[in-house]
């Protein structure tokens, strides 16, 4: 009977400790606990050009929060869309884009107020590429250009509404769809919604 108890013990100890061979990467909840120029300027794989645009700017105030705007929700251009845009303006680098076109790139991403996804009413728009549209919420950004987020959610199971929740953004001036790579990047100045890789800075 002790052997039986004994053999039980040991492979219950053994199951205990059996790897699964999966690497734990963290819960990506997109919330950090900083500035926004503090979480750009610690991800310089995709930021570190449009940081030294805002430096070159003086626009860093509005991301670190001491301005009268408050929080932000920021349209960010990362460095593959920013660097195709300055090989095709011929910009060799940030100190030689001058510093009004650096304001109004800044200015053109930067909307007042913080918006989650969630705070985006639902949305659709005409599949004939007209842009006609319904729903979803207009917003104009600190530059003055027109914008219309909406957010789309699939079906589930069978139930209406239920899957997953997209957001969807066209700019109103240039009538084109912007596209997103990530929403709801949350730190304590506002909110940053990452614009995809293919998003070519002029199209906002």
């Amino acid at each position: 009977m002790k052997i039986v108890v004994v053999t039980v013990l040991l492979i219950t100890f053994w199951a205990c400790g059996t790897k699964y061979n999966y690497i734990d990467t963290g819960i990506s909840n997109g919330v950090h606990d900083c500035s926004m120029l503090e979480y750009l300027k610690g991800d310089t794989y995709n930021w570190d050009t449009i940081v030294r645009i805002i430096e070159r700017a003086k626009l860093t105030y509005l991301f670190e929060g001491d301005n009268e705007n408050e929080q932000i929700t920021f349209l960010g251009p990362t460095n593959h869309s920013i660097r195709n845009w300055m090989y095709d303006s011929a910009y060799v680098s940030v100190n030689s884009i001058p510093i009004e076109k650096c304001k109004r790139m800044v200015l053109h991403h930067v909307i007042k107020g913080r918006y989650m996804m969630t705070d985006i009413p639902r949305g659709s728009i005409a599949s004939s590429g007209s842009f006609e549209r319904q729903g979803g919420v207009e917003m104009i950004t600190l530059s003055g250009n027109k914008v219309w987020f909406y957010t789309v959610s699939s079906e589930a199971y069978g139930v209406p509404d239920a899957g997953p929740l997209t957001l969807n953004c066209i700019s109103l001036d240039t009538q084109k769809s912007i596209p997103l790579a990530c929403p709801d990047i949350q730190t304590h100045t506002g909110v940053v919604i990452s614009l995809d890789y293919n998003f070519y800075c002029g199209e906002l």
